[in-house]
C-alpha cells in the first residue's frame, strides 16, 4: 500500500481517522440512542457486513486500529470464569475497550438436582439430546420426516421452503446421517443403563438393535461429562453466593466510563447453537456431545428438571444493578428477559440483601434513578418455533404467580420503573400466562398496580400481556404526559369494569395528536367486557398466534373512534345501548 520511492501514500491510506472512522461506520448497524446502544438493531447486522469489516483488520495497522471497535460494541458475558476473564481482557484492550457500549449478561444454570443426582441427571439429558436433534425417542421418525430406505430422511409435510432451510445445513451425505442416527441411538441405550440402576440390557430387549460397544463408549462419555457438569456446578454457586460474579461485571461497567445497555436474559437463542451440518451432527462428534452435556440451561428448561425449583442466579439480577450504581457506572438503557416468575421469588430474587429491607429496596430504586429506557421482554417467539416448543406447550406448563410472588414482583417492578426520566418503557409480560383449564382461555397476569406510577418523561409505552380493572385503565390513561409519542396495547384483558369510559379518556388524551400525525397508537387483541372474552388456544392453530377474535371488527372501529378517525360516537356505548 505504500510507494517503493518513499512518497505519500495514496487512496485511502492518505484519510484521516475520523473519515475512514465515517466510511467503516458504513457497515455498523449499532445505534446509540438516549445514551446507549439499541440492541435490537445491533441483531440485524448482516454476516456479510461483518465479514467486510473483518477483511478491513486484515489491511493495515491503521485500518486495524479503526476498524476493530466496530466488531465489539457489545459484550457478551456468561456465567462462568472463563467468560468473565475474557471479558475483563477486552475492556482493558486499548482499542477494544473503547467501542463497548452494551453488555449482556447470559444467566444459564445448572440446578443442583442434576449435578448431585446421576440418575437425575441422565434422564434429563435423554430427553435434551432427544429434543435437541428433534427425534422421537427410539424411533426412526424424525418430526415431519420418515426414513426412506437408502437410509435418508424425506420430508412429509410442511411447506418446501422450509425444507429448503433444512438443506442448508444437511451437507453430509447418507452414511454419515446413517452413522449419526445409529450414534444416536447408542446414546439413549447408555442413558437407559443409569436409568434402569446400571443394568445390562440385551439387544433383545430393546425396541432396536444397537452396537453394545458404542453403548459403552457413551457410558464413558456420561460419566465424564456428569463429572464436570457438577465440577461447573459449583464454580457457579460461588459465583453466585460469593457475589464475585456481580463484583466483577460491576467493575467492567465502571471501567467503561461511560452510560451502556445492560441486557440480562436466561441464555441466548437457541439457533445460535445450531450445528453447522444440522442438530444430528452433533452425534458425529464426540467432543460436540460432551459440551452439550455439560452446558448449562435456560431457566425454561432447567424448570423441567427434578428437585426443588429454585432458580438460583435470579438472585443476581437486583445485585448487579445496585452493585453497578455504587462501583459508578451508568446503564442507560436496561432489558430484562427472565423474571422468575414461577417460584420463591422473595428468596431467590432478593440477593445477598434483605430485600425486605427499605435499605435495599432504595439502593435498587437508586440505582435505575437514571434509566431512560426500560424493556421486559417476554419469551421471544422466535426461540419458541426453534425449540419445537409449540405456544400450547408451554402455556400449560406455566401458571400465573402465586400471591405471594405477585406481591413481590409487583414491588420488584415498580421499583425498577421508578426512575423520572424514562423515556421509553417495554412491558411484555407474555411469560406471567397460565391456562384455565375449565375454559382453555388464556388468563394474563394483573399487574396493573405498577402502572401507577408518574412518568412525565414517557415517549413511547408498550404493554403486552396483562390484566388490568376499569379503574387501573383510567388511571393509566388520565397519566399520559404531553411528551408521550407512542402508545402500544396488546393483549390487554379487562377483569372487572367497562371499557367504555378508558376508551373515551383515551381518545380525549390523544386524538388530536393522532389526527395531527404527532401520535402513534396501536390497540391489538383488547378482551373482556363489551370486547368478549379470550379465545381458546387450540394446537391447530397457526404457531404462535392466537385464533382471531370474534369481535376483530368491532376492535378496528374502537381503534379508529380513539384516534379520532372518522369514528365520534364511542361504538362500545352503543352496543351497550342496544343490548339494554
Amino acid at each position: 500500500m505504500h510507494p517503493d520511492d518513499g512518497s505519500r501514500p495514496t487512496g485511502m491510506l492518505r484519510l484521516s481517522v475520523e473519515l475512514l472512522d465515517q466510511i467503516f461506520r458504513c457497515f455498523d448497524h449499532s445505534f446509540v440512542d438516549r445514551g446507549g446502544i439499541d440492541l435490537d438493531l445491533i441483531h440485524e447486522q448482516s454476516a456479510e457486513d461483518r465479514r467486510t469489516i473483518q477483511h478491513l483488520r486484515l489491511v493495515c495497522s491503521l485500518f486495524n486500529d479503526v476498524a476493530s471497535p466496530i466488531l465489539f460494541t457489545v459484550l457478551r458475558i456468561s456465567l462462568d470464569k472463563q467468560s468473565l476473564h475474557h471479558a475483563q481482557s477486552v475492556v482493558q484492550h486499548p482499542i477494544f475497550g473503547t467501542s463497548v457500549r452494551g453488555i449482556q449478561v447470559y444467566l444459564e444454570y445448572r440446578p443442583a438436582s442434576l449435578a448431585s443426582e446421576m440418575r437425575e441427571y441422565v434422564e434429563f439429558q435423554k430427553r435434551a439430546l432427544g429434543d435437541y436433534v428433534n427425534y422421537r425417542t427410539g424411533s426412526d421418525v424424525r418430526s415431519g420426516h420418515v426414513r426412506s430406505s437408502d437410509g435418508r430422511f424425506i420430508k412429509v409435510d410442511g411447506d418446501q421452503e422450509k425444507r429448503d432451510e433444512e438443506d442448508k445445513f444437511a451437507i453430509w451425505s447418507p452414511g454419515d446421517e446413517t452413522k449419526a442416527f445409529l450414534n444416536f441411538r447408542a446414546f439413549i441405550a447408555a442413558c437407559d443403563r443409569f436409568i434402569k440402576h446400571q443394568g445390562n440390557i440385551s439387544g433383545s430387549g430393546r425396541l432396536f438393535a444397537v452396537n453394545e460397544g458404542l453403548v459403552d463408549q457413551y457410558v464413558q462419555l456420561i460419566l465424564r461429562s456428569f463429572s464436570e457438569y457438577s465440577k461447573r456446578y459449583d464454580e457457579q454457586m460461588e459465583l453466585i453466593v460469593s457475589q464475585s460474579f456481580v463484583s466483577t461485571v460491576a467493575q467492567i461497567v465502571s471501567r467503561l466510563e461511560r452510560p451502556i445497555t445492560l441486557q440480562v436474559d436466561d441464555g441466548e437463542q437457541s439457533d445460535q447453537k445450531l450445528p453447522v451440518r444440522g442438530r444430528l451432527a452433533i452425534c458425529l462428534d464426540d467432543e460436540a456431545l460432551f459440551r452439550f452435556l455439560v452446558a448449562p440451561h435456560k431457566w425454561v428448561d432447567a424448570d423441567k428438571a427434578g428437585g426443588p425449583k429454585l432458580i438460583t442466579p435470579a438472585r443476581v439480577v437486583p445485585d448487579l444493578s445496585v452493585a453497578i450504581n455504587k462501583a459508578g457506572g451508568v446503564v442507560s438503557r436496561f432489558e430484562l428477559s427472565c423474571l422468575p416468575d414461577l417460584h420463591h421469588l422473595d428468596t431467590e430474587f432478593s440477593g445477598s440483601s434483605d430485600m425486605g429491607d427499605r435499605d435495599a429496596w432504595g439502593d435498587l430504586r437508586e440505582s435505575f434513578r437514571g434509566l431512560k429506557v426500560l424493556r421486559l421482554k417476554g419469551m421471544e417467539l422466535k426461540a419458541l418455533r426453534l425449540k419445537g416448543t409449540s405456544f400450547i406447550q408451554l402455556l400449560v406448563q406455566r401458571r400465573p404467580p402465586l400471591a405471594r410472588d405477585k406481591r413481590y414482583l409487583e414491588k420488584y417492578l415498580q421499583t425498577i420503573l421508578s426512575g423520572q426520566f424514562l423515556e421509553e418503557v417495554v412491558l411484555d409480560f407474555s411469560l406471567l400466562t397460565g391456562l384455565t383449564y375449565e375454559h382453555g382461555a388464556i388468563i394474563w397476569c394483573p399487574l396493573g398496580s405498577i402502572l401507577q406510577t408518574s412518568r412525565p418523561q414517557a415517549i413511547k409505552i408498550t404493554i403486552r400481556c396483562m390484566s388490568l380493572s376499569q379503574n387501573e385503565l383510567e388511571d393509566f390513561f388520565q397519566s399520559l404526559g404531553p411528551k408521550t409519542e407512542s402508545l402500544c396495547l396488546q393483549g390487554i384483558n379487562l377483569v372487572d369494569g367497562s371499557w367504555i369510559r378508558p376508551l373515551a379518556i383515551l381518545r380525549e388524551r390523544v386524538a388530536p395528536r393522532c389526527v395531527q400525525g404527532t401520535f402513534s397508537l396501536v390497540l391489538k387483541n383488547l378482551t373482556g367486557s363489551e370486547l368478549g372474552p379470550m379465545k381458546r388456544m387450540t394446537t391447530g392453530a397457526p404457531p404462535l398466534k392466537m385464533n382471531e377474535l370474534e369481535n376483530i371488527g368491532i376492535l378496528e372501529v374502537v381503534t379508529r373512534y380513539v384516534r379520532g378517525d372518522g369514528v365520534t360516537e364511542n361504538p362500545l356505548q352503543a352496543e351497550a345501548e342496544l343490548s339494554d
